[in-house]
Parts: C-alpha cells; structure tokens; sequence
C-alpha cells in the first residue's frame, strides 16, 4: 500500500475507533473533485476492501458519480452536492472541493454540520479560516507566490522578473 493510501488508512481506522458501538458496517468518504480523479479513487477503496477495509468496516466513496464536480463552478450544484453529501449515513468526511470558489461555498455548510473537510487544491488563502471542520493540504496562494518569487532569485539567480497574471481571483492571489 502507498505512503498516501496508509495515510488514509489509519485516518478512516481512527475514525472507525471513534465512531462507538455499534460497530458501522461501512463508512463513507464524499468526494467533491473532478471525474479524472475517480479512477484511483475506485482502485484504492476497491483494493483496501478486498483485503478486509478498515478493521473489517467496508469503506465507500460518494459523489464519483456527480457529474456537478466536472463542470464549471456552478455554485447551485455546489451546494447541492453538499447538502447531497450531508444527508448520507455514516459519513465521516468530505474530499474537496475542486476549486477555491466551489470550497468556500461548501465550506460553511460542513462547517455548520461539523462534517470534516479536507481540501486538497484549492488554493485561496480565505480557505485557512474558514471554519474548524475545513482541513487545507496544499499551500495558500498567499504563501505559493512570495515562495515561487523567491526560488527564481535565489536558485535561479534572476534579477530581472517580468509578471504575467489573470486578473481574477486566483492571479491576483499568486501575484
């Protein structure tokens, strides 16, 4: 098993612990990314239940199926997938959003429902405060572009740097 699928391992295996008696007979992770992401997903989650789950607890993915996560921001659909979410039984988490704007509109819904939310790719420094059940894994556009800035005068040796963006949220973030 990979460093990442142990990694996920033992956090579905303490939440397993932590869920009480009874025992579940499944737990369900939502995933809110786009579609490219779904064949590992369905590999790992098929491959950690052939050899038993977590503790013997079947594990679930929900949403691969959404076609809402694969579509430009749409915040209806957004919170829709949200509140699709928060209605399963036995869920334990949420993986995503797969952008900023799609992040915060979920965010305060999870937040409110005290539904774990890890996101892994959205980059908007609004993010990191979000609320306290909304766990970032990727840098902050506010900490990528002083870093990427830095690596070109002190790696690259530059002197000179000419700055290129989109002015939208996400550019304006980096710059």
């Amino acid at each position: 098993m990979s460093p990442g699928r142990a990694g996920v391992a033992g956090l579905l295996a303490l939440a397993v612990a932590a869920c009480g008696t009874p025992r579940p007979q499944r737990v369900v992770i939502g995933v809110g990314l786009t579609e490219n992401t779904n064949g590992g997903l369905k590999l790992a989650v098929a491959e950690m239940n052939r050899s038993g789950g977590i503790g013997g607890v079947r594990i679930e993915f929900a949403g691969l199926d959404a076609t809402s996560a694969s579509t430009p921001y749409d915040p209806k659909a957004i919170l829709g997938q949200a509140a699709h979410f928060k209605a399963i039984p036995d869920l334990i988490a949420v993986v995503g959003h797969n952008d900023s704007a799609s992040t915060l509109s979920a965010a305060p819904s999870y937040n409110q429902a005290g539904i774990p939310q890890i996101v892994t790719i959205a980059t908007s420094p609004v993010i990191t405060n979000i609320g306290p059940w909304t766990y970032r894994l990727c840098l902050s556009d506010a900490f990528q572009g002083p870093l990427l800035a830095e690596y070109a005068v002190s790696t690259w040796g530059k002197t000179r740097i000419a700055l290129f963006y989109v002015n939208d949220d996400y550019g304006r973030g980096l710059t």
